[in-house]
């Protein structure tokens, strides 16, 4: 099985947005686990809208590609659209932190927020 560990964001109703995107992980990942939400300023954006954030882990049989892929297929389902980066609205963000040990987005990873976040996950994964 391969372990992934992924971050998931919302400016824009983030509950609402949130809720949704998780009951879609739950639907293709089903021992994804979740840690608390934490609100967070935003970070390269001029719209200052506060985010929420969260981090998850799970384990799947599909390749770092295919994960990625689901991602953005639920990320589209909740309503993502390219349009939305002109206004800085994030419905939801969904990324690939690591898949099987291999750091995808080591500046996501290393963001204050992603390692508290971290600390919430079973003590074998936060090495």
């Amino acid at each position: 099985m391969n372990e992934c560990l992924l971050c998931l964001g919302s400016n824009f109703s983030p509950i609402e947005y949130l809720a949704h995107g998780r009951e879609l992980l739950k639907h293709v990942f089903s021992d994804i686990i979740f840690t608390d939400e934490i609100q967070t300023l935003p970070i390269g954006l001029d719209k200052q809208d506060l985010f929420v954030n969260q981090v998850a882990y799970f384990t799947t049989d599909l390749s770092q590609d295919e994960v990625v892929v689901k991602l953005k297929d639920i990320e589209f389902e909740c309503g993502r659209r390219l349009e939305d980066k002109k206004t800085e609205t994030v419905r939801i963000d969904i990324d690939l932190l690591i898949y099987n040990g291999i750091i995808i987005k080591p500046i996501d990873l290393n963001r204050d927020y992603v390692q508290l976040s971290i600390k919430q996950l079973p003590s074998k994964l936060n090495k």
